[in-house]
């Protein structure tokens, strides 16, 4: 204190004066920022509430266009959160990806948990059958057996882990179309409900070949007899008892042999196994080997190939919302090949 009052009046009077001038030159200055991040920040707000209005406009058409509805409250924020989380998933995907793309469809709105859980989660331990294994040598360049309206339409297995079942329907739907001239819809729910004893678990999985074995003893029923329900129900024997199909034998295909995949499915469509883990946004193209494991679990139906630009032709059971109509497209390679669909293949023989 005391040295500061020894200093001159006048010193005291301007330096004071100095600092009031900064202060107030500081105040200025923060107030000025103060304007600015508060108007930045609103402008944020209002362009961040604008997203969330095209998003939420987004989602509603989403609903509407595959007719889904929410009536709880916070089930349906939490499917929207879902449902932004996954749209940027694949806005960015689609932006690396140079053979295939993804797109928005009924799985939109799940979390890849859920949708693994429902309908990757069916994998059965593999027992491999006492079975002979074919190898044609001699194939087309190219086989599309829906062409010549062998292949039935693509179906929806639902919520239900039953893609073993619409797998072996399909191959032996068209066993019997190639062999017989005629094209009948068989009923899956028939395989859900009453091949446990072969090794299947009904909506929780299967495998193509317990099924084949179950209709080599059995027979199958037709859909419309034995309609689908997507759920485990007890068995319905009178309506199995109305035998509609019946197979002689099956085969399995070589594994890992992609010469013994195509000669088997030049002659008629395939059963296979495939790992399905990437394939829940595909909307269009060809998969490679590098887009996905090996890890089996999710069973389809090749109904064709192009050697000339290279790819297998894949029918799925997610409904024809999903992918190419239904269908998706893997690149031919060797080894397991693509999504490991060389590795467990097979096909009834009628």
């Amino acid at each position: 204190m005391e040295g500061f009052l020894s200093q001159p009046p006048k010193v005291i009077r301007k330096s004071y004066k100095k600092k009031i001038a900064a202060v107030a030159a500081f105040i200025v200055v923060v107030g000025a920022v103060a304007v600015f991040y508060s108007w930045d920040s609103s402008s944020k707000n209002v362009q961040g509430l604008k997203e969330l209005e095209l998003q939420h406009a987004e989602y509603k058409e989403y609903l509407n266009r595959f007719g889904k509805s929410y009536d709880d409250e916070a089930e349906y924020f939490k499917r929207f959160n879902i449902f932004r989380t996954n749209s940027a998933y694949i806005r960015i995907q689609n932006s690396i990806l140079s053979t295939w793309k993804m797109g928005i469809n009924k799985f939109a709105d799940m979390s890849h948990e859920e949708f693994k859980s429902i309908f990757l989660g069916t994998k059965v331990e593999f027992k491999p059958k006492i079975q002979e294994k074919k190898t044609h040598q001699l194939f087309a360049s190219s086989v599309d057996w829906r062409v010549t309206n062998n292949v039935t339409p693509v179906k929806d297995q639902g919520y239900c882990g039953s893609c073993w079942a619409f797998s072996a329907t399909g191959a032996i739907e068209s066993a019997i179309s190639i062999k017989k001239k005629k094209l009948i819809l068989l009923s899956e729910q028939q395989l859900v409900d009453c091949s446990w004893a072969y090794g299947n678990e009904g909506c929780n999985g299967g495998l193509m070949d317990y099924a084949f074995e179950y209709v080599l003893k059995y027979g199958l029923s037709t859909e419309n007899n034995y309609s689908y329900t997507g759920r485990d129900a007890k068995c319905k024997k009178a309506k199995a008892k109305k035998v509609s199909a019946k197979i002689s034998n099956y085969a399995d295909v070589t594994s890992n042999d992609y010469n013994a995949l195509l000669s088997a499915v030049s002659f008629q469509p395939v059963s296979v196994a495939v790992d399905a883990t990437v394939w829940a946004y595909y909307e269009s193209g060809v998969l490679l080997s590098s887009d996905c494991g090996t890890d089996l679990n999710h069973g389809v139906l090749a109904v064709g190939y192009d050697m000339n630009d290279n790819y297998w032709i894949l029918k799925n059971s997610w409904g024809t919302s999903w992918g190419e109509q239904g269908y998706i497209r893997l690149s031919i390679e060797s080894g397991e090949g693509t999504c490991g669909v060389q590795m467990v293949a097979s096909y009834p023989v009628v």
